[in-house]
């Protein structure tokens, strides 16, 4: 800092004076004035660093000091530390700590799952309610209609086999089981296709007569199952007084002889004449 102290040419002083004084014609100070208070500042600073160093000398070794002491200690910690297999014990522990936030993860995921569960399982259970309320309500016109259903399924399979079937419902928690028996007590063995077919003729004679919109074509199979006698009734007049057309799959040699084929005939295959022509 002392070799900041000014030292100066006066023939450039003058020079330079004399041009600032041509500029600023009431400047008071010559430049001699400006450079001597200049020097006066450095000898100031340096006489008050000059008197601070010590202390911060002595400050500094203090915390010289201080700093090897914590760099000892911090060795010392180390060593015991690695005698003491610390460091196993700790890598043990977070190895422990860290299966035991992935378990907890997955209890909790599985939480969240079981609530959504819980809560989706409320929701259907209320909707169910809902809907057994308006089965329910719907009880007195459920059996109304059954009654009406049972005027032409009787009709039908006494037709059929003089014998009468009805359809009955039987109310659960679940809803309506539906059955038919037969009104002897006795549905008799044998009957099952005979019983489809009367089920079904008597369902579009039901839904015509109380406006419901329904395919008008009944499909049966295996009609050959059925005694002769009730597939001559069946074919040649309960259909016929019947709004419907009554498809049959059957072997020709499986119908009585009393039914004139060529009149209920649409399509005829054999060996010889086969569906789309396909050979093989």
């Amino acid at each position: 800092m002392e070799q900041e102290v000014t030292v100066v040419d006066n023939e450039k002083i003058a020079s330079f004076y004399k041009k600032a004084k041509s500029l600023i014609p009431n400047l008071q100070k010559s430049f001699e004035d400006i450079v001597g208070f200049h020097n006066r500042m450095i000898k100031e600073k340096i006489i008050y660093i000059t008197k601070e160093l010590p202390d911060l000398d002595s400050k500094l070794k203090g915390l010289q000091n201080k700093s090897s002491a914590l760099l000892n200690d911090e060795k010392n910690y180390s060593e015991k530390l690695k005698k003491s297999n610390t460091i196993d014990d700790l890598q043990e522990i977070s190895s422990k700590l860290h299966t035991l936030h992935e378990a907890k993860g997955a209890v909790e995921e599985k939480k969240r799952i079981l609530q959504d569960s819980a809560s989706k399982l409320k929701n259907i259970t209320r909707e169910l309610g809902v809907i057994n309320q308006k089965i329910s309500e719907k009880g007195a016109l459920i059996e109304e209609r059954i009654a009406n259903f049972n005027l032409y399924f009787t009709e039908m399979s006494n037709q059929l086999y003089a014998e009468k079937f009805i359809l009955s419902s039987n109310k659960t928690d679940k809803g309506y089981l539906l059955d038919i028996s037969s009104i002897a007590g006795n549905l008799g063995t044998g009957k099952k296709k005979g019983q489809i077919a009367a089920f079904d003729l008597a369902y579009i004679q039901f839904a015509d007569n109380n406006g419901i919109h329904i395919p008008h074509f009944i499909l049966h199979d295996q009609i050959e199952n059925i005694h002769d006698n009730q597939i001559s009734q069946l074919l040649t007049e309960m259909v016929a007084n019947i709004n419907c057309q009554y498809i049959v799959p059957v072997l020709q040699d499986k119908l009585p002889e009393s039914i004139d084929i060529e009149k209920y005939k649409i399509l005829s295959l054999s060996q010889q004449n086969k569906l789309f022509k396909v050979e093989g």
